[in-house]
Protein backbone atom coordinates (compact mmCIF):
# COMPACT_ATOMS: atom_id res chain seq x y z
CA UNK A 1 0.00 0.00 0.00
CA UNK A 2 1.32 3.45 -0.88
CA UNK A 3 2.24 5.88 1.95
CA UNK A 4 -0.30 8.46 0.70
CA UNK A 5 -3.11 5.87 0.87
CA UNK A 6 -2.02 4.84 4.36
CA UNK A 7 -1.99 8.46 5.45
CA UNK A 8 -5.56 9.02 4.05
CA UNK A 9 -6.95 5.90 5.76
CA UNK A 10 -5.42 6.91 9.07
CA UNK A 11 -6.89 10.36 8.76
CA UNK A 12 -10.38 8.89 8.03
CA UNK A 13 -10.03 6.57 10.97
CA UNK A 14 -9.29 9.48 13.27
CA UNK A 15 -12.32 11.36 11.97
CA UNK A 16 -14.59 8.34 12.42
CA UNK A 17 -13.40 7.78 15.96
CA UNK A 18 -13.53 11.38 17.10
CA UNK A 19 -16.63 12.64 15.21
CA UNK A 20 -20.01 12.29 17.03
CA UNK A 21 -22.32 9.62 15.56
CA UNK A 22 -25.69 11.07 16.54
CA UNK A 23 -27.74 12.39 13.65
CA UNK A 24 -29.09 15.17 15.71
CA UNK A 25 -25.68 16.76 16.05
CA UNK A 26 -24.53 16.23 12.49
CA UNK A 27 -25.73 19.56 11.38
CA UNK A 28 -24.41 21.46 14.32
CA UNK A 29 -21.07 23.06 14.27
CA UNK A 30 -18.20 21.68 16.25
CA UNK A 31 -17.05 23.62 19.23
CA UNK A 32 -13.43 24.80 19.65
CA UNK A 33 -12.70 22.15 22.26
CA UNK A 34 -13.95 19.39 19.98
CA UNK A 35 -11.83 20.70 17.09
CA UNK A 36 -8.76 20.78 19.36
CA UNK A 37 -9.56 17.26 20.57
CA UNK A 38 -9.84 16.03 16.97
CA UNK A 39 -6.54 17.70 16.05
CA UNK A 40 -4.74 16.14 19.02
CA UNK A 41 -6.15 12.74 18.24
CA UNK A 42 -5.14 13.10 14.61
CA UNK A 43 -1.57 14.08 15.57
CA UNK A 44 -1.33 11.17 17.98
CA UNK A 45 -2.53 8.71 15.34
CA UNK A 46 -0.26 10.14 12.65
CA UNK A 47 2.92 10.34 14.81
CA UNK A 48 4.14 6.72 14.13
CA UNK A 49 3.43 7.12 10.41
CA UNK A 50 5.31 10.43 10.17
CA UNK A 51 8.24 9.02 12.15
CA UNK A 52 8.52 6.02 9.80
CA UNK A 53 8.20 8.32 6.80
CA UNK A 54 11.02 10.55 8.13
CA UNK A 55 13.30 7.54 8.72
CA UNK A 56 12.64 6.25 5.20
CA UNK A 57 13.44 9.67 3.73
CA UNK A 58 16.70 9.96 5.71
CA UNK A 59 17.67 6.43 4.75
CA UNK A 60 17.08 7.14 1.07
CA UNK A 61 19.08 10.36 1.25
CA UNK A 62 21.96 8.63 3.04
CA UNK A 63 22.10 5.75 0.58
CA UNK A 64 21.90 8.19 -2.33
CA UNK A 65 24.78 10.26 -0.86
CA UNK A 66 26.92 7.15 -0.24
CA UNK A 67 26.25 5.90 -3.74
CA UNK A 68 27.20 9.30 -5.14
CA UNK A 69 30.49 9.38 -3.16
CA UNK A 70 31.34 5.83 -4.23
CA UNK A 71 30.70 6.73 -7.86
CA UNK A 72 32.92 9.82 -7.63
CA UNK A 73 35.76 7.86 -5.98
CA UNK A 74 35.53 5.13 -8.59
CA UNK A 75 35.60 7.71 -11.39
CA UNK A 76 38.65 9.51 -9.94
CA UNK A 77 40.54 6.24 -9.43
CA UNK A 78 39.71 5.12 -12.94
CA UNK A 79 40.90 8.43 -14.41
CA UNK A 80 44.16 8.26 -12.43
CA UNK A 81 44.81 4.71 -13.64
CA UNK A 82 44.22 5.80 -17.22
CA UNK A 83 46.55 8.79 -16.80
CA UNK A 84 49.35 6.66 -15.30
CA UNK A 85 48.97 4.04 -18.00
CA UNK A 86 49.15 6.74 -20.68
CA UNK A 87 52.35 8.21 -19.21
CA UNK A 88 53.93 4.76 -18.88
CA UNK A 89 53.12 3.84 -22.46
CA UNK A 90 54.49 7.18 -23.70
CA UNK A 91 57.77 6.67 -21.81
CA UNK A 92 58.02 3.11 -23.05
CA UNK A 93 57.48 4.22 -26.62
CA UNK A 94 60.02 7.04 -26.24
CA UNK A 95 62.65 4.65 -24.87
CA UNK A 96 61.98 2.23 -27.68
CA UNK A 97 62.32 4.97 -30.27
CA UNK A 98 65.52 6.28 -28.64
CA UNK A 99 67.05 2.81 -28.53
CA UNK A 100 66.13 2.18 -32.13
CA UNK A 101 67.61 5.53 -33.18
CA UNK A 102 70.79 4.93 -31.19
CA UNK A 103 71.23 1.45 -32.67
CA UNK A 104 70.61 2.82 -36.14
CA UNK A 105 73.20 5.57 -35.66
CA UNK A 106 75.80 3.06 -34.46
CA UNK A 107 75.13 0.69 -37.33
CA UNK A 108 75.48 3.52 -39.84
CA UNK A 109 78.73 4.84 -38.29
CA UNK A 110 80.57 1.71 -37.16
CA UNK A 111 83.95 3.04 -38.23
CA UNK A 112 83.59 6.33 -36.36
CA UNK A 113 82.22 4.64 -33.25
CA UNK A 114 85.10 2.14 -33.20
CA UNK A 115 87.68 4.91 -33.68
CA UNK A 116 86.12 7.01 -30.89
CA UNK A 117 86.04 4.04 -28.52
CA UNK A 118 89.67 3.13 -29.21
CA UNK A 119 90.71 6.77 -28.73
CA UNK A 120 88.98 6.91 -25.33
CA UNK A 121 90.68 3.69 -24.23
CA UNK A 122 94.07 4.91 -25.40
CA UNK A 123 93.84 8.27 -23.59
CA UNK A 124 92.63 6.58 -20.40
CA UNK A 125 95.60 4.21 -20.45
CA UNK A 126 97.98 7.03 -21.34
CA UNK A 127 96.92 9.28 -18.45
CA UNK A 128 97.05 6.36 -16.02
CA UNK A 129 100.59 5.59 -17.15
CA UNK A 130 101.48 9.25 -16.85
CA UNK A 131 100.42 9.39 -13.19
CA UNK A 132 102.35 6.25 -12.29
CA UNK A 133 105.37 7.48 -14.31
CA UNK A 134 105.51 10.65 -12.18
CA UNK A 135 105.52 8.57 -9.02
CA UNK A 136 108.32 6.35 -10.29
CA UNK A 137 110.52 9.26 -11.35
CA UNK A 138 109.88 11.48 -8.31
CA UNK A 139 112.56 11.15 -5.64
CA UNK A 140 110.14 12.01 -2.81
CA UNK A 141 107.93 9.01 -3.59
CA UNK A 142 107.94 6.22 -1.02
CA UNK A 143 108.69 3.67 -3.72
CA UNK A 144 112.07 5.44 -4.08
CA UNK A 145 112.93 5.52 -0.36
CA UNK A 146 116.59 4.50 0.00
CA UNK A 147 116.69 3.64 -3.69
CA UNK A 148 120.50 3.59 -3.60
CA UNK A 149 120.28 0.41 -1.53
CA UNK A 150 118.79 -2.66 -3.14
CA UNK A 151 115.82 -4.21 -1.40
CA UNK A 152 117.41 -7.55 -0.27
CA UNK A 153 120.26 -5.69 1.43
CA UNK A 154 117.83 -3.19 2.98
CA UNK A 155 115.72 -6.00 4.42
CA UNK A 156 118.80 -7.55 6.04
CA UNK A 157 119.58 -4.44 8.07
CA UNK A 158 118.53 -4.26 11.76
CA UNK A 159 114.84 -3.54 12.20
CA UNK A 160 115.30 -0.87 14.87
CA UNK A 161 117.68 1.16 12.72
CA UNK A 162 115.40 1.00 9.69
CA UNK A 163 112.21 1.89 11.57
CA UNK A 164 113.92 4.74 13.40
CA UNK A 165 115.11 6.26 10.14
CA UNK A 166 111.67 5.73 8.54
CA UNK A 167 109.89 7.51 11.40
CA UNK A 168 112.28 10.46 11.12
CA UNK A 169 111.63 10.67 7.38
CA UNK A 170 107.86 10.60 7.96
CA UNK A 171 108.08 13.37 10.53
CA UNK A 172 110.18 15.56 8.27
CA UNK A 173 107.84 15.07 5.31
CA UNK A 174 104.48 15.49 7.00
CA UNK A 175 105.20 17.57 10.08
CA UNK A 176 107.72 20.06 8.72
CA UNK A 177 106.77 20.28 5.05
CA UNK A 178 102.97 20.11 5.26
CA UNK A 179 102.60 21.08 8.95
CA UNK A 180 100.09 18.38 9.79
CA UNK A 181 99.15 17.31 13.29
CA UNK A 182 100.60 14.13 14.72
CA UNK A 183 97.21 12.45 14.65
CA UNK A 184 97.02 12.76 10.86
CA UNK A 185 100.58 11.58 10.13
CA UNK A 186 99.83 7.86 10.22
CA UNK A 187 96.71 8.12 8.07
CA UNK A 188 98.41 10.36 5.53
CA UNK A 189 101.44 8.09 5.26
CA UNK A 190 99.34 4.94 4.82
CA UNK A 191 97.12 6.66 2.27
CA UNK A 192 100.17 7.72 0.23
CA UNK A 193 101.52 4.18 0.31
CA UNK A 194 98.21 2.73 -0.88
CA UNK A 195 97.92 5.33 -3.66
CA UNK A 196 101.39 4.55 -4.98
CA UNK A 197 100.72 0.82 -4.78
CA UNK A 198 97.47 1.18 -6.70
CA UNK A 199 99.04 3.25 -9.50
CA UNK A 200 102.10 1.01 -9.86
CA UNK A 201 99.96 -2.12 -9.98
CA UNK A 202 97.80 -0.49 -12.66
CA UNK A 203 100.99 0.34 -14.53
CA UNK A 204 102.04 -3.31 -14.32
CA UNK A 205 98.64 -4.51 -15.56
CA UNK A 206 98.67 -2.11 -18.51
CA UNK A 207 102.17 -3.27 -19.37
CA UNK A 208 100.97 -6.86 -19.58
CA UNK A 209 98.14 -5.91 -21.93
CA UNK A 210 100.40 -3.78 -24.11
CA UNK A 211 102.84 -6.65 -24.33
CA UNK A 212 100.09 -8.99 -25.52
CA UNK A 213 98.98 -6.39 -28.10
CA UNK A 214 102.55 -5.79 -29.38
CA UNK A 215 102.13 -2.02 -29.23
CA UNK A 216 104.90 -0.80 -26.91
CA UNK A 217 105.68 2.04 -29.33
CA UNK A 218 102.29 3.58 -28.65
CA UNK A 219 103.03 3.76 -24.90
CA UNK A 220 106.51 5.23 -24.39
CA UNK A 221 105.93 5.79 -20.66
CA UNK A 222 105.95 2.09 -19.81
CA UNK A 223 108.75 1.14 -17.45
CA UNK A 224 110.85 -1.96 -17.34
CA UNK A 225 109.21 -4.95 -15.68
CA UNK A 226 112.01 -5.50 -13.15
CA UNK A 227 111.90 -1.87 -12.01
CA UNK A 228 108.15 -1.99 -11.52
CA UNK A 229 108.26 -5.21 -9.52
CA UNK A 230 111.12 -3.94 -7.33
CA UNK A 231 109.30 -0.70 -6.47
CA UNK A 232 106.06 -2.51 -5.71
CA UNK A 233 107.95 -4.92 -3.42
CA UNK A 234 109.63 -1.94 -1.67
CA UNK A 235 106.25 -0.38 -0.95
CA UNK A 236 104.89 -3.61 0.52
CA UNK A 237 108.01 -3.90 2.68
CA UNK A 238 107.55 -0.35 4.01
CA UNK A 239 103.91 -1.05 4.73
CA UNK A 240 104.87 -4.21 6.64
CA UNK A 241 107.55 -2.69 8.87
CA UNK A 242 105.42 0.37 9.65
CA UNK A 243 102.42 -1.81 10.56
CA UNK A 244 104.68 -3.88 12.83
CA UNK A 245 106.01 -0.78 14.55
CA UNK A 246 102.53 0.68 14.98
CA UNK A 247 101.24 -2.56 16.52
CA UNK A 248 104.09 -2.60 19.03
CA UNK A 249 103.41 1.01 19.96
CA UNK A 250 99.73 0.30 20.56
CA UNK A 251 100.55 -2.73 22.73
CA UNK A 252 103.11 -0.70 24.66
CA UNK A 253 100.61 2.07 25.41
CA UNK A 254 97.80 -0.26 26.42
CA UNK A 255 99.65 -3.01 28.27
CA UNK A 256 102.90 -1.22 29.24
CA UNK A 257 105.12 -3.81 27.62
Amino acid sequence: MKPSTTFFLCFLNVLLVTTPTSSSDSSSKLSDKEIQRIADATALKMAPFMQNRLCETLSLNSSSHSSSNSTVEHTVTHNMDLHIATIFNACKQHMHNSTSSFTQVISQNKGKVFATLMSCIYFYLYFTLQKSYKIITRKESWCNWKENINLPHLMSEPYHDIIHELILTIQKKYLLEEKQSKLCITQTFLQDLKTELQLLEQHLTIRQYVKSWYCFKLFPLIHDLDILQEKIARLYWLLDIFATWQTKEVLKDNYEI
